[in-house]
């Protein structure tokens, strides 16, 4: 059974998206979401899917994967860096660090 949950504006001090943003069917609502239950200042963690690039041969590997997942329906879309910061600036965060490790994207933004 789905529980639909609706918390309060302004609920967390802090929220962690792991291994999920890629995931989401509509990104956009999920950004407008997280910050209206963070409090003022509050913080945002994730880390999400990007497009292969520069993987040498695990290129190759990594976007077979991404296309199983997409067939799947476990995998909605890999991302750009430039994509998601967009993204989470017009929600009104503010980005405070950001880091590319392989295929990953990991993400800090304030409230």
């Amino acid at each position: 059974m789905w529980l639909n949950y609706h918390y309060p504006d302004n609920s967390f001090d802090s929220i962690n998206i792991a291994n999920a943003v890629h995931c989401f069917p509509d990104v956009d609502s999920a950004f407008v979401e997280v910050m209206r239950v963070l409090k003022p200042e509050g913080i945002m963690a994730a880390n999400v899917l990007l497009y292969p690039q520069n993987l040498g041969v695990l290129e190759k590997l990594a976007t077979k994967i991404n296309h199983w997942g997409i067939k799947k329906g476990i995998l909605v879309s890999p991302y750009q860096p430039e994509d998601i910061r967009s993204r989470l600036q017009a929600v009104g965060a503010t980005i405070l660090s950001e880091k590319i490790s392989g295929n990953t994207y990991n993400i800090f933004a304030k409230k």
